[in-house]
């Protein structure tokens, strides 16, 4: 490893260093574990100078394992960037398109105060900024299909309306704060559009780093000018996304993580939590961690501690935010942890990688990560407690572009299928099992309610995926409109609950020809036929539209090896494979194919 783990851990609490940033870049760079991380290849447009932020942004993407490739086009050619499919912002290829712009650069007339007071003018004003947002996301959806992060307006400080800005009907601020919101609108209106609340950054930015005067006046350089970090962590959790990186879980230790003191020593009376220092602390972090939860995020336990102790604390300690069942999964018990996190991993059928561990032992979290180079650890910051509600705050490892209805249910999807797994072994045979499940397919095209779960599937779906291709929003969006395309998404409900969207198929008609593109359905529902049904589906669909020819193809990645022979095991004949593993395959007379399936 050239990176220093305690030099990069360093940079992140520390005040930003330019030239830090650069030495730390250099040592990533010739660092071998980092020729594995995905890329991705990013354009920044803005109103003003961003070259500063290349630096900062590489190792920011480092840091959470991405190859990110900054391009920074001219400052203030926006319009005419956008416009030109010729242009270097689309010669880029980027697949995320950021754009940063000043409400006085889009509108230079609100630098009147005379005019602003007008009526007619806020009216105007508010119109021609929000016109030329739409003219910008409108080109780039026209000649990329690139997702794009729009940024919204912090009200200029020379404003004079300080004082009565709130009450005065037509001040600056007001008008600003409606353009903000206004930005919902637009997200409806166009997909594939992430918007990040600038107030964010500029709030967790540390005092007078966010706008310099100096560098300003000299070279216009605003955004963070003195520390830009906080800016750009606002965008990692959607390249987190993008590339299939989110977090799904959150792995808690209990004595000083959930609670301040040893339950085992200290007993319930004497644990900290509550309205006082630090107790407070603490109750603050398990309110975040809540927060998690309610948005879909898993959590599990792995302490090692006495259950009787614990059980106690959760049930009668009346200061308790998170109650012992919004916990899927709990390890307490004196085994080590690394052996206690795999099996949470068992349980929930999820990879290390998408695991977060929270705990206040530098030991525990030195051993973790020895033993899972690919988890992360945050570690609970003792010896300065009243910054402990930052780190969940401010890495914001679980957060996505949106969250969906299948996201806020996640947990309770989870605890379904812990009682499924549970009512296995009562079963005499898997087919009797899948009998008493009580299943209910639906299978219908990809609709606009729900395209933002589809983008998400797509995007974090590793183990049945034939092809394991990523598509921003805006592509799919473009897919489910084109006559050329079939899309099939699948549901699946039974007796424990809704499992919500879990299947997708993506298929290109070319010169007469099906060729699946996409083939991908969640862990959660591996082997209870559904894929079959998925396939049955698309075939029913090709005969009715009287074509014969259906090409597949096999990708092999690290994770997908369980759907190798998925294909091949429903009839398809291989065409040919490549030095990679790549298997493409065909069935010719679809018609026929429906004899070689048999559904569960």
């Amino acid at each position: 490893m050239t990176y220093n783990k305690e030099t990069v851990s360093q940079y992140i609490d520390s005040h930003y260093s330019a030239y830090q940033t650069s030495k730390l870049n250099r040592q990533f760079a010739e660092d071998e574990a980092t020729k594995s991380f995905p890329e991705l290849n990013i354009s920044l447009l803005g109103t003003t100078t961003l070259e500063f932020l290349k630096d900062a942004i590489t190792l920011e993407g480092y840091i959470n394992s991405i190859n990110l490739k900054p391009h920074i086009l001219p400052a203030e050619q926006i319009m005419q960037l956008t416009l030109n499919p010729g242009s270097d912002l689309y010669t880029a290829n980027p697949k995320i398109i950021i754009i940063l712009a000043r409400i006085e650069d889009l509108y230079p007339a609100i630098k009147d105060a005379s005019i602003i007071k007008d009526n007619f003018i806020i009216t105007k004003a508010k119109n021609e900024i929000l016109n030329q947002i739409e003219s910008w996301v409108h080109a780039i959806q026209t000649h990329s299909s690139a997702s794009i992060i729009l940024h919204t307006f912090k009200t200029p400080d020379w404003s004079i309306d300080a004082t009565n800005e709130i009450i005065t009907g037509n001040s600056l601020w007001r008008l600003v704060q409606q353009i903000n919101l206004s930005f919902y609108d637009l997200s409806i209106k166009f997909s594939g559009i992430h918007v990040v609340n600038i107030e964010r950054a500029i709030n967790q930015t540390p005092l007078g780093q966010w706008h310099d005067p100096k560098l300003w006046y000299l070279g216009r350089i605003s955004f963070g000018s003195k520390d830009p970090r906080s800016l750009i962590r606002c965008w990692i959790p959607i390249f987190n996304e993008i590339i299939g990186n989110r977090k799904k879980c959150l792995v808690v230790d209990l004595d000083n993580t959930l609670w301040g003191g040893v339950i085992g020593e200290d007993g319930l009376s004497g644990i900290k939590l509550g309205t006082d220092y630090p107790g407070n602390v603490y109750k603050d972090v398990q309110t975040q961690i809540l927060d998690l939860w309610q948005n879909g995020v898993m959590l599990a336990i792995a302490s090692k501690n006495n259950e009787g102790d614990v059980r106690e604390v959760f049930d009668n300690h009346p200061e308790m935010i998170l109650k012992w069942d919004h916990f899927l999964v709990k390890k307490i018990n004196w085994n080590d942890k690394a052996g206690n996190i795999v099996e949470i991993a068992n349980e929930l059928n999820i990879g290390i990688t998408h695991m977060v561990f929270l705990d206040d032992n530098p030991v525990e979290c030195s051993q973790v990560e020895q033993a899972f180079p690919d988890i992360t650890i945050l570690q609970v910051p003792i010896k300065n407690i009243c910054h402990y509600p930052d780190i969940l705050r401010d890495r914001r490892f679980f957060d996505g572009s949106r969250i969906t209805e299948e996201d806020k249910k996640r947990n309770q999807m989870y605890v379904a299928n812990i009682e499924r797994e549970a009512a296995k072994p009562r079963a005499k045979n898997i087919d009797d099992f899948l009998i008493s499940l009580k299943m209910e397919a639906i299978i219908t095209s990809i609709k606009g309610y729900n395209l933002s779960r589809s983008f998400q599937m797509i995007n974090k779906t590793n183990q049945f995926n034939l092809t394991t291709r990523r598509y921003t929003e805006t592509d799919v969006k473009k897919i489910y409109e084109d006559k050329n395309w079939m899309t099939f998404s699948a549901s699946l409900k039974d007796r424990f609950g809704d499992n919500g969207l879990v299947g997708l198929v993506l298929t290109n008609i070319k010169n007469g020809d099906a060729h699946i593109d996409i083939f991908l359905m969640s862990c959660r529902v591996i082997s209870r036929g559904l894929e079959t049904l998925m396939l049955l589906s698309v075939i029913d669909k090709l005969r009715d539209k009287g074509i014969n020819t259906l090409y597949s193809e096999y990708i092999p990645t690290a994770k997908n090896s369980l759907v190798e022979t998925f294909y091949e095991n429903h009839g398809f004949e291989l065409i040919y494979k490549t030095k990679d593993g790549t298997c493409v395959r065909d069935y010719i007379h679809v018609s026929d194919l429906l004899k070689n399936i048999v559904l569960s």
